[in-house]
This record gives C-alpha cells, structure tokens and sequence, in this order.
C-alpha cells in the first residue's frame, strides 16, 4: 500500500523516510516507497566482557585462569562490559515454533574462519613434510621453519580445545 506525504521542496526530513511513506523529488514528483513487511526478533548477543574472580588458589597463572573459566559467570565478583566486542548473535523470529527462522550472525569472520583454517594446516602439514623430505629440504632453514611453525599452530590449537 502507497501512502502519500511530502516533505517541503529543499528542506530534508527531520527523521528517516518511513516504509510506503512518499517524498517530494527534486523535480516535483512524488517518488513512492515501497512498503516493507517488518518483523519482531528475540536476540541474544554474544560479547566478551570482564568478569572478576578474586582469591583463586593455584600453583600457576594458567591454572588460576582455568579454573575461574570454568566458573558459572553468577559466582563472579564483578562484571563488567568494559567495551567488549560483539562475537556473535542469535536473532529469532517471535512467534517460530523451529528453528528455521532462526539465524547465528557472526560478528567475527577472521574468528569463524579459525576452525576451517586450523583444519586446512593439519592436513597440509603431512604434505609440506613429504615434500620437505622427498625434494632433500631438510637443511633448508625457511622451509623447516614454517614446519615447526604450522606443527606448532597445530599443538596449541589442539592443547586449547582438549
């Protein structure tokens, strides 16, 4: 449905045009908008924020971090947003009884892009070897370099998620 309206020639709109609302064009004419079907969403937003755990008794730094991490976020002393970035959303559609209006938007491609690129360096690790091996690369110091460096990218990445 078109719904007429027009904003005095040269003066700009005190707010954002509104779906099927008309505007005057610079030429006189009424240009249309077309009408848009709005829809209502529950979202979650997923963002890093501080949370504070004191007195954690441990041997080492790392051990004290583990064990706050694996605390439920409501034992924590204080939390703060302190600015954290968005990762992620849940956005659903009210109303949905599945999950097929149901979307996870990522705010973060290089971190949605770490599964896929840890997988695609330990398959590649056992060819860069072979080739190492095969084309007598061994005292080769730039290739056993990147070596060690995609095995060690491996190492840590399957210490974190075990």
């Amino acid at each position: 449905m078109k719904k007429p309206g027009v904003c005095a020639p040269g003066r700009q709109a005190s707010s954002p045009p509104k779906a099927g609302a008309a505007l005057s064009c610079a030429t006189g004419a009424i240009c249309y908008i077309k009408e848009r079907t709005m829809k209502t969403y529950n979202v979650h937003v997923y963002r890093e924020m501080r949370l504070f755990f004191p007195g954690i008794v441990a041997s080492t730094a790392e051990e004290a971090a583990t064990l706050a991490a694996d605390m439920p976020s409501g034992a924590a002393k204080a939390l703060e947003d302190c600015d954290g970035e968005n990762l992620a959303a849940l956005v659903g559609a009210i109303g949905s009884k599945d999950c097929k209006q149901s979307w996870m938007i990522d705010f973060d491609p290089v971190r949605a892009l770490a599964p896929d690129l840890l997988t695609v360096l330990a398959l590649a690790l056992p060819v860069l070897q072979e080739v190492v091996r095969t084309r007598r690369l061994n005292d080769d110091s730039t290739a056993r370099l990147a070596l060690d460096r995609v095995a060690s990218v491996i190492a840590k990445a399957h210490v974190k998620t075990a």
